[in-house]
């Protein structure tokens, strides 16, 4: 299962955007959404809810801002405690919109040698993108695991 999240603060429009892409991307594969609302007014998704009252969309409401890195870390917590299990899980901007339906044909091709998956990077025409030459140790995983949120 393919679990994506996104984290909205005051841009329903953008939100908007993203789930009308994901729900063409994602048309019969085995994905959810999760939509995490750091904003103050919820009312804006409250709306959206209603609007996308779907089995694979689900909205979750912090009592407060949590920033973008703790409010996926907040998905991962609300997952952990409804047993929902993935495996890929994917964080990322709700300004993002898949225009390519191969996205996820190609995630499914690369499935045991995938870490990290980051869009093509460039500043100035020279690659920043992040990348890892081999796969860490369980032990470097172990140091990931406790300090990445």
């Amino acid at each position: 299962m393919i679990q994506f999240v996104i984290v909205n603060y005051n841009n329903v429009n953008s939100t908007i955007d993203f789930i009308e892409s994901y729900l063409k991307l994602v048309n019969g594969s085995n994905s959810k959404l999760i939509i995490v609302d750091n904003s103050e007014n919820k009312e804006d998704c409250l709306r959206l809810e209603s609007k996308y009252n779907q089995n694979n969309i689900t909205f979750i409401y912090p009592t407060e801002n949590l920033g973008y890195l703790r409010a996926g870390g907040y998905a991962l917590e609300h997952m952990a405690e409804n047993n929902i299990e993935y495996d890929y899980f994917i964080l990322c901007n709700n300004d993002i919109v898949f225009d390519d339906k191969r996205f996820i044909l190609e995630l499914e091709s690369v499935k045991s040698e995938c870490l990290l998956i980051s869009p093509r990077l460039n500043n100035n025409g020279v690659s920043i993108n992040p990348y890892l030459t081999e796969r860490p140790s369980k032990y470097k995983n172990a140091f990931l695991d406790m300090h990445i949120i």
